[in-house]
């Protein structure tokens, strides 16, 4: 699920999208885990954003994959303490 919020940022409780998000090098904003556990990740939004995503999910985008593996240690560190 993923939600638009204003003052041009951007959350998603997807773990892939937010480590391509800071991959790319998105600014993250902060985290914030509900009483399911799950994480909500709150990054600045940009005009390439939409693109991006879409362009992740269609495998037209390439990442440099320990910077991938990297983003989604730290953001499942930030998630699950």
């Amino acid at each position: 699920m993923n939600m638009r919020n204003g003052q041009n940022k951007y959350s998603t409780f997807d773990l892939w999208q937010a480590a391509l998000l800071k991959v790319k090098g998105f600014d993250l904003l902060g985290v914030q885990v509900n009483g399911n556990g799950r994480a909500l990740f709150e990054f600045e939004d940009r005009p390439e954003r939409e693109q991006l995503l879409i362009d992740f999910v269609n495998r037209k985008l390439s990442v440099e994959p320990l910077g991938f593996v990297d983003a989604m240690k730290s953001l499942k560190a930030l998630s699950y303490g």
